[in-house]
């Protein structure tokens, strides 16, 4: 049974702040690859994932695209104001549902100064920490190490030691080539770290990933 309080999000606003909120809050289903919104155009919605995890993503000069987040069931997506167009795009990477707010809805309950508002400034809080993350990452992380941060971020949005993507999701996530990918989970496999199947990853020893994800990481993504 999906609820809009299966988002740790909108089951942290204040009951009167929800109550005004829940009859614009529509749920639906969003298969994986699904695009939700292009870079530079305007997102007409606010996005809480349930059970689905979207990625946030740039265009590469040189072609491709890199992550700059993803938003599972703690998350959001859509966050910049309602007249300016979107500085990234917005895709599925795990099919499930969400609930959606219009846009215009929404920014009304942020001008309040209310349980949205405190939202608001804790969720572009924790965005500015992931991709100070990521930057951090692309600057002085080996790939090996940049795989074991996403391995484990991933780990972290469905609770679950499987991973059901594949070595292209990865790379598409990170910008790099799959084939350097493909090396490192090969590393990694080869130390027990983790097993991989066709399209899936599973996780054997955190502790060991954790290690191999360079800094503090596991006190970074409880903060």
């Amino acid at each position: 049974m999906q609820s809009p309080k299966l988002n740790g999000l909108l089951e942290q606003l204040p009951q009167e702040d929800y109550e005004r909120l829940l009859p614009h809050l529509e749920c639906i289903h969003l298969g994986k690859g699904k695009v939700l919104f292009h870079a530079d155009e305007p997102c007409m919605y606010r996005y809480f994932p349930t059970t689905c995890i979207i990625s946030a993503q740039v265009e590469l000069t040189e072609g491709g695209s890199a992550e700059l987040f993803l938003a599972g069931d703690r998350g959001l997506i859509g966050i910049h104001n309602v007249h300016h167009r979107s500085f990234y795009a917005a895709v599925v990477r795990k099919e499930g549902f969400a609930y959606r707010c219009p846009a215009e809805v929404f920014q009304s309950e942020i001008r309040r100064g209310q349980g949205v508002f405190q939202l608001m400034a804790k969720i572009t809080c924790q965005l500015v920490r992931e991709m100070a993350q990521r930057l951090v990452d692309k600057t002085f992380s080996s790939i090996d190490q940049q795989v074991a941060h996403w391995l484990l971020n991933w780990q972290m949005l469905v609770r679950s030691d499987h991973a059901a993507v594949t070595h292209t999701t990865i790379a598409d996530a990170l910008g790099v080539r799959r084939e350097a990918v493909t090396i490192a989970l090969n590393n990694m496999a080869r130390q027990g770290v983790l097993s991989l199947g066709r399209g899936s990853i599973h996780i054997l020893n955190r502790k060991a990933l954790l290690d191999l994800a360079w800094v503090d990481y596991g006190s970074l993504v409880r903060t």
